[in-house]
């Protein structure tokens, strides 16, 4: 995992040699705002 320069988590998962999965931990408050930047993709809530 690595920092994001604010605080955050960020960190990628190599399923196989054609998936992969990404993640970003924010702050609920910026959640929404940074799932809208990364769509089509998705973001979710996850509570810790």
């Amino acid at each position: 995992m690595a920092s994001d320069g604010e605080g955050g988590e960020t960190g990628h998962v190599n399923h196989s040699e054609f998936h992969s999965s990404a993640f970003l931990v924010v702050e609920e408050a910026k959640m929404i705002a940074v799932r809208d930047k990364l769509l089509p993709h998705r973001g979710e809530y996850i509570s810790a």
